[in-house]
Order: C-alpha cells, then sequence, then structure tokens
C-alpha cells in the first residue's frame, strides 16, 4: 500500500523560477507552483512557468490506462488550441505592451473601501472588442466526469407549507424572512441597492481604472499604508508632503479620499436602520415597523423627530451590509487574482481525474477532496467558473472597561489557495453589526447580506475574466456557514453544544444530563452508578458513530414550527433539537 508520503508526491508539477532554482526546471508540489507563480518577479516568469507546468504521477499510484490518459491529452490539447484560437481572433498579432513597473516603479495597488480589503490592480489591460463578448454562461459548464457515489440525501422541505404550520409569533416571523429571501432580486426594494448600484452589478468593467491623477495616486497610497494608523497620521504626511513636494498640491483629505475610492472599486456600502438596543434590524418583514417590538424603543432620533414637528426623520441607529458581488468581481480584474481563482477549479479537475484512473481519492489536505464537495459537483450544483463560499460570524468587545459587544460576519472564499484563504485582504467582509447590545434577532440583521446571496444564486454574477478576457454568468455557492460553538446555533437553529440533540452535524446521537439538572453532555458511555430519566441510553461506540445528516430532520423541522405555546416549545426543542427554522432554508441547496 502507498504509504502517505507517496501519495503527496502523487501531483507534481514542472516549475522553472528564476528565484530558487535559476530557471532551471525543477519538480514541486502543486501548492508550490502556485506560491513560486505569485512570487515571480515579471510578467515574463510568470508566463515562463505557465509555459514549463508538467503534472507527473508516481507510477505505484497510477493505474496504466491507455484510453483515459489518451482522451485526457485530447481534451487538454483541444482546450489549449480553443484558447489561442479566441486569443488570435481577439487580439491578431498585437505586440506586448511594456510593463507599467518600468515606467512608473509602481505595477499595482491594493484599494480599500473603510474596512474592505478588495484589490483592485492598476496595471493596463488591453481593452476588449465588442466582438469578443461571450453573453450568458460562456465559459462556465459543468465538469465532465461522471461517478456513482453514495451521499447523504437531502431533506424534502416544502417552505410554503412549512409557513402555514406556524402559529406562534416567533415561528411566523422566522417564516416571513425565509419567504422573503426566497427567489429574489437584485432590483427588489428589500435589497437597498440604487439603480446605478445595480448597473453598476450587472455590467462589470473590462479593465480597471487608472489612477492617473499624481494627488489622487500619492493620497491612494498613502491612505492603504496607514490602515492601521490613526486619521491625524494621515493629515500629517499629507502636510509634509505638500511642503516638499509642491506638485503634490492637490492631495485628497481623509474625508475626500474615503469617498474617491468606491469609484475605482466599485465596492458600496449599504446602511439599514436598527433598534437603538440592538434588539433586531428593521429589514424584511420588519421594514415598516417604527418602534421596536421587544423593547417599544422608536427607530427615529427623539431630538430631530420633535425638533422638527416629526418631518425629519433620522434612525437613531444604524449597522452596515457591503454586498459581495463587487468584492468578487474585483478579484477578476488582473491576470494574477483571476489564476488565484482558478485554484479551486483547477485543483477539482486533477482530483476527479486521478479517481478516475484509480479509484481513489488522493490524500485530503483541502475542501475539494472530500465527498460533500465533490458530490454536489458531480450533481451540477457547481460548475467550473462558480464561486464557491463560506461564511463565518462572530462577536467581539470593543473596550475592557465597558458594554462594546460589536458583531460581525465575512465571507471566504474558497476558490482561493488554502493559504490565502485567510489572509487579511482575500477575506471579504460582509457586515458590521454595533452593540452595545447583544442582537436578539440576528436574521434580521443577516437578512440584507443573505438577501444579495440568494439574488446572485438566482440571478447569476457577472464575471468579465482578465486572463481570459471573457464575460460569463458565475453561480455562487455557499459550502459552508461556521462559528465558534454558541455562534452556530444562529445558523442552524439548533440548541447548541449544551441541549440534548446537541450535534451540530445532527447525527441523532443523544447527550446525557446529571440527576435534576437541564445541562447535557456528549457523554457516550452510559453512567454505571446511577442515571437520570432520559439519560439511560445504551453505550455510543467511538469507532462507529452515525453520520450527519439524520433523516427526522424535515419532520422534526415541522414539529417545532407548528407548536402551539412556549411550553410545546420548550418541550419539543429538547426533543427535537431544534429552535427555529434556519434562514438558510431560502438559499439555493448547501
Amino acid at each position: 500500500m502507498a504509504s502517505i508520503a507517496d501519495e503527496e508526491s502523487t501531483t507534481r508539477c514542472i516549475c522553472s523560477c528564476s528565484k530558487y532554482n535559476f530557471g532551471k526546471p525543477h519538480t514541486v508540489s502543486l501548492a508550490t507552483w502556485y506560491c513560486h507563480i505569485d512570487e515571480a518577479k515579471t510578467e515574463t516568469e510568470k508566463q515562463c512557468i505557465h509555459s514549463t507546468r508538467v503534472h507527473q504521477a508516481t507510477p505505484h499510484l497510477t493505474r496504466p490506462n491507455v484510453s483515459v490518459r489518451g482522451r485526457a491529452a485530447i481534451i487538454q490539447a483541444m482546450a489549449k488550441r480553443c484558447i489561442e484560437m479566441v486569443e488570435d481572433d481577439i487580439l491578431p498579432h498585437m505586440p506586448d505592451l511594456p510593463d507599467p513597473a518600468l515606467d512608473n516603479g509602481v505595477s499595482c495597488f491594493a484599494l480599500t473601501f473603510l474596512h474592505t480589503n478588495v484589490k483592485l490592480f492598476l496595471k493596463d489591460n488591453r481593452p476588449c472588442r465588442p466582438d469578443c463578448q461571450s453573453p450568458g454562461d460562456h465559459g462556465n459548464t459543468p465538469f465532465p466526469f461522471s461517478f456513482e457515489y453514495e451521499c447523504r440525501a437531502c431533506p424534502s422541505i416544502d417552505i410554503e407549507a412549512l409557513a402555514e404550520l406556524a402559529i406562534l409569533p416567533l415561528m411566523q416571523h422566522n417564516m416571513q424572512f425565509i419567504l422573503a429571501l426566497k427567489n429574489m432580486s437584485l432590483k427588489d426594494p428589500a435589497s437597498k441597492l440604487t439603480s446605478k448600484a445595480i448597473e453598476k452589478i450587472q455590467n462589470p468593467p473590462s479593465h480597471a481604472d487608472p489612477i492617473n491623477d499624481p494627488g489622487t495616486h500619492f493620497s491612494t497610497s498613502t491612505y492603504l499604508a496607514l490602515e492601521n494608523a490613526s486619521q491625524l497620521a494621515y493629515n500629517r504626511v499629507c502636510q509634509a508632503a505638500q511642503c516638499h513636494t509642491p506638485k503634490f498640491d492637490c492631495i485628497l483629505t481623509f474625508h475626500n479620499i474615503e469617498k474617491s475610492i468606491p469609484s475605482y472599486t466599485r465596492v458600496i456600502s449599504i446602511e439599514h436602520d436598527m433598534c437603538h438596543n440592538t434588539c433586531m434590524a428593521f429589514t424584511g418583514p420588519f421594514s415598516q415597523l417604527e418602534a421596536c417590538p421587544t423593547c417599544n424603543m422608536s427607530c427615529w432620533k427623539q431630538e430631530r423627530l420633535q425638533g422638527t414637528h416629526r418631518r425629519s426623520r433620522v434612525a437613531a441607529q444604524t449597522f452596515t451590509t457591503i454586498p459581495i458581488s463587487p468584492q468578487l468581481q474585483a478579484l477578476y480584474w488582473h491576470k494574477d487574482s483571476t489564476t488565484d481563482m482558478d485554484y479551486l477549479c483547477t485543483c477539482t479537475m486533477e482530483v476527479l481525474q486521478h479517481l478516475q484512473e484509480t479509484g481513489d481519492i488522493p490524500i485530503i489536505d483541502d475542501v475539494m477532496m472530500v465527498w460533500d464537495y465533490l458530490g454536489t459537483m458531480l450533481d451540477g450544483d457547481i460548475k467550473q467558473q462558480d464561486i464557491v463560499l463560506m461564511v463565518s460570524i462572530d462577536g467581539t468587545q470593543l473596550y475592557d472597561s465597558k458594554e462594546s459587544n460589536c458583531w460581525m460576519y465575512v465571507w471566504i472564499i474558497i476558490n482561493l489557495l488554502p493559504d490565502k484563504h485567510y489572509h487579511k485582504l482575500p477575506v471579504q467582509p460582509g457586515g458590521f453589526i454595533p452593540g452595545p447590545n447583544k442582537p436578539k434577532h440576528l436574521d434580521s440583521f443577516l437578512f440584507l447580506g443573505l438577501h444579495h446571496l440568494s439574488a446572485l444564486q438566482a440571478e447569476g454574477l457577472p464575471i468579465w475574466n482578465a486572463r481570459t478576457n471573457l464575460w460569463y454568468l458565475s453561480y455562487l455557492y455557499l459550502i459552508f456557514t461556521t462559528a465558534d460553538g454558541p455562534g452556530l446555533v444562529y445558523w442552524n437553529g439548533m440548541v447548541g453544544h449544551s441541549g440534548k440533540n446537541s450535534c451540530c452535524m445532527y447525527c441523532g446521537v443523544l447527550s446525557r444530563h446529571k440527576m435534576h439538572k437541564k445541562h447535557y453532555y456528549p457523554a457516550l458511555l452510559r453512567p454505571c452508578d446511577c442515571c437520570a430519566p432520559g439519560s439511560d441510553h445504551n453505550n455510543i461506540d467511538v469507532f462507529n458513530l452515525l453520520l450527519g445528516g439524520s433523516t427526522k430532520y424535515a419532520n422534526n423541522l415541522n414539529a417545532i414550527v407548528s407548536v402551539r405555546n412556549k411550553t410545546q416549545w420548550g418541550k419539543m426543542k429538547t426533543d427535537t433539537g431544534l429552535t427555529k427554522p434556519p434562514l438558510l432554508l431560502a438559499l439555493q441547496p448547501t
């Protein structure tokens, strides 16, 4: 049997980078090859590394299959020839453009909008001719593989029928939010997007807008360099530059540079009303309320309301949502970042090719090597150019000496290399919920971000790819919702780690509690001396645990939604492990 070290060397590449072997071809792993691409200093070196990339497989892990190898070689040759024909048709006999880094010493900048870290590469891109546009789903096709595999059955849930069962006001509100998310559009008023913002999302630019003005150029680079400094530090640097460099007489103020950056990144933020005590946000079904139903506090500033005889209404508190679509579109504006976004598709093809040839999956070191991902891809839910996302939410306290809770959620892009998933720049912000208190109805705060995701899943996200010079629709797939232990209950609507059905995978394993206590513990072995009623079930074999995704989930969800009072709700959540229907029910298969 092959060892782990042998399996790690299954996929190898030939690299010709100048940093590690003076331009001589040498064998590296696939992840190292991508790192060498990032570290290449010039565009010529990157093209050289791309041209010499050859995949190798260890002989004892790859069975000799001439027909499979022949088909793979033909497909690769046809794909390469197709790309060459498209490039020749788009840009026939065009000379290479000079590297801007040789002209001004700066090849690219990263622009940020407030707390958003979205890379906008300012390197010149060749213009796209109108006849090379590819409308629709051109360039985004399913993976050309077919396997028989065993997977967990997805529960069949009729959302409309489930909503009719809701009697308790809490369940009715939850189902109203779920119904409001289903079959949404970017043009829906609930999205809070202006017509101009929608136009920019639906018609992405074919190049990154360059910053030609020296003052704006200097202001932008200074703003980014002082990202973690104070506003006073920015003002002092700008004043010193104006005194010693006369040509920088048009340096932008801190306020103006923050307002100008969105015009280059196209990243926007949405401010929406919320309860001053952080009980809830006035979104979706709550958008018409003028007072919080939990604390009865008005959503308007009373001083302003009374001073203008109720003519001027200003929100007492707002929270911020940053749509994900402009942040994703910006990642395809430059060839380097586009290559990074192709990592998931490339590795998936290699894993499937290896699986087809050997019948085995290589050592599991990334998300594309597990059947939960491969199954959705083989079913056609994920296509080659789709974007796979993970969302994570957490809360933090800003000050030690007083209550200052702040909640935020971010998007992690699975298409990128594993060593880039959690870097500061690739992690895209989703929203910020100010305190000082803990949100009591978190679904109302998450509604805008998930509404935007649901609309993109239905309509698709238009992408202009700088590397292929093509337009296509990319669909977003939410594969993981993550948080710490207590925070997971906001995503899955379960009781959490201290409940009787505490498993977040809903495997059906029951926990145990002490005598006359309500806190449950995930103890697999039955106590020898005494067992509390309800905790006397048999021992559970740790080597034979149940798989997640219980088939009873749909029936239990109907039971928790149809409760008639708080007493029934308390008993039912103990028996089923559920507290509410999760907001994620309205999204596409996740």
